[in-house]
């Protein structure tokens, strides 16, 4: 065995509740809005990649593709009208209000 096979994976907050969805919504290309943008993870990454023309990548622990937040209508129905299940996760709390209510 070599030294990094013995390391446990660390997930990012992202990655790790992504993870979780993920667990309960199996059969749905999944999309997570991260600020700007909505990034698909995984497999997912590379369902949109090939349906819808853009580029994934190594991010982390996941290949990652993604999205404008003004573009998911149109990127969901071509997603749909292809035979997919979407899932649409939308941010409820960003870094910055996350940073100003852990100071307190």
């Amino acid at each position: 065995l070599s030294p990094s096979s013995c390391q446990k994976i660390q997930y990012t907050p992202l990655e790790q509740q992504y993870i979780s969805i993920r667990s309960q919504y199996k059969d749905a290309v999944l999309l997570v809005e991260c600020g700007y943008r909505y990034r698909f993870f995984g497999e997912d990454a590379k369902i949109a990649a090939k349906v819808l023309n853009i580029v994934y990548h190594m991010d982390h622990n996941f290949l990652t593709a993604s999205i404008p937040v003004h573009r998911l209508l149109v990127h969901v129905q071509r997603l749909v009208a292809t035979g997919y299940k979407v899932g649409v996760v939308n941010q409820t709390e960003t870094a910055a209000l996350k940073a100003t209510s852990d100071k307190k």
